[in-house]
C-alpha cells in the first residue's frame, strides 16, 4: 500500500472494474430495405393514427416481428421529412410571413400555414411568438436574412376571412 499526502492508503494492485455495464448494447444497424415495408404502417399509425412512438413500436413487433429503438424510428421519420413538429427556422419563416401580411399588408386576407402537410394553427403561432416574446405590432426581424426563402417544409395560402 501506497500513502497518499492527505492519509488515504492506495492499493497497488489493478482495478477491474466488475458488474454490469451501464451503457445499453448498440442496436441492430437497420437499412432503408428494412424500413421501406413498413412505412405505409408506420405513417399510418404514427402520423394518421396519433399515436406515440412507443406505441407503434409495440403494434410493429407483435404484427411483423420488426425490432427498432425508439430513436431509430425518430431517425427515420425524419428521413422521410414526416416529422410533427415544426422547427425553429420554419416557425421563423411563418411568423415573419405572418406580420408581413398582418402589418404591411392589412388589407390582404390572412394567411394559412402548414409544415410538411399539417396545419399550423394560430394558436401554436402565437403560442411560440409569445414565448420568444414576438411583439404582435411590430415586423418579425428574426436576425437571418429578410431575404431567404421559406423552407421547402412551409406552405401557405390566404385563409377565409375568419381566420
Amino acid at each position: 500500500m501506497t500513502a497518499l499526502p492527505n492519509g488515504h492508503d492506495v492499493s497497488n494492485d489493478l482495478v477491474v472494474p466488475t458488474g454490469p455495464s451501464k451503457r445499453k448494447p448498440k442496436a441492430t444497424t437497420l437499412r432503408d430495405q428494412d424500413w421501406e415495408p413498413l412505412r405505409a404502417r408506420i405513417v399510418e399509425l404514427h402520423i394518421i393514427g396519433d399515436l406515440p412512438l412507443k406505441t407503434v413500436k409495440e403494434v410493429l413487433q407483435k404484427e411483423y416481428g420488426f425490432h427498432a429503438e425508439i430513436r431509430q424510428y425518430r431517425s427515420r421519420i425524419s428521413k422521410w421529412k414526416l416529422d410533427k413538429n415544426v422547427k425553429p427556422v420554419e416557425m421563423m419563416a411563418i411568423v415573419r410571413k405572418l406580420q408581413e401580411r398582418r402589418i404591411a399588408n392589412p388589407d390582404k386576407r390572412l394567411l394559412r400555414f402548414q409544415v410538411r402537410k399539417n396545419e399550423v394553427g394560430m394558436d401554436k403561432i402565437s403560442r411560440w411568438m409569445k414565448s420568444h416574446r414576438v411583439p404582435d405590432d411590430q415586423l418579425y426581424d428574426p436576425r437571418i436574412d429578410p431575404l431567404s426563402p421559406t423552407p421547402s417544409a412551409v406552405t401557405y395560402q390566404a385563409s377565409d376571412p375568419p381566420y
